[in-house]
């Protein structure tokens, strides 16, 4: 696997995302076009996911092998942080010896043995699974595989930035490929085709409503500001993105 396999800290793209949310609840989930000899190249194979799994629709939970890499195996087996910020403490350490050297005529005593040590923070594993869906045929002949943590991560959570930065690192190190959602609404859309939603020129308030409708809601002020700037080229129609880029706005000045 070539991709980059970690992030030191939450990637910027993804920050900008979660503030565009309609939830409370974030979703880890990321898509990738993947063509058959990629999957008959075994690469996805810790997944589940070869040619013999193609079926369109079909979808199934894999907890990360840990020999992948260091967040696949702290999410299995937990892992410790050694505390060298904080002074050392004695901690003792208990060994059986011989008594005066000799155990067979005198016996076995237990000594405790001080020793000055960081303290150790413990973290039990997450057990998060991944879950692949074949979601479908792209247009390229590649398939859309879409991957996801089955985890909804609370945003006003004391612990949403660690836990989020984790799952995000699992996801990466086991799929090359990471984002986020709303956990409302957790899609992935492939297509980069733009479709569009129609209005016609007229009084402006009406299309200002109209545009700031729906999933891809653009603000008031915003749409307002480039409504006014477009009037001035007589467009037969305003055009909202859709899908893939729902949040353009902008006139179609076509003439038939």
């Amino acid at each position: 696997m070539k991709w980059k396999k970690s992030f030191r800290k939450i990637p910027a793209k993804v920050r900008t995302e979660i503030t565009k949310l309609d939830s409370d609840n974030a979703k880890i989930i990321a898509g990738k076009s993947l063509s058959e000899g990629e999957l008959e190249s075994g690469v996805y194979s810790h997944l589940g996911l070869d040619l013999g799994s193609i079926e369109i629709g079909t979808s199934w939970d894999v907890l990360p092998d840990p020999g992948i890499g260091t967040a696949s195996k702290r999410n299995s087996e937990g892992w410790s942080v050694v505390r060298k910020d904080l002074p050392k403490i004695t901690k003792y350490f208990y060994q059986d010896i011989p008594i005066y050297r000799d155990a067979a005529r005198n016996g076995w005593t237990t000594a405790a043995i001080p020793r000055d040590v960081y303290e150790r923070d413990a973290y039990l594993p997450y057990l998060f699974t991944i879950n692949v869906l074949i979601q479908e045929r792209l247009g390229s002949g590649n398939l859309g595989i879409v991957f996801s943590i089955d985890e909804a991560f609370q945003i006003a959570s004391p612990s949403f930035e660690e836990d989020l930065l984790f799952a995000l690192n699992l996801l990466q190190e086991n799929t090359g490929v990471s984002g986020v959602a709303s956990a409302n609404n957790p899609e992935f859309v492939f297509t980069s085709e733009i479709s569009w939603e129609l209005f016609p020129p007229g009084d402006l308030d009406e299309v200002v409503r109209a545009f700031s409708g729906g999933s891809g809601a653009i603000p008031e002020d915003v749409i307002t500001e480039r409504l006014e700037l477009f009037e001035q080229f007589e467009p037969t129609e305003y055009l909202k993105g859709l899908g893939g880029d729902d949040h353009y706005v902008g006139p179609n000045l076509l003439r038939t």
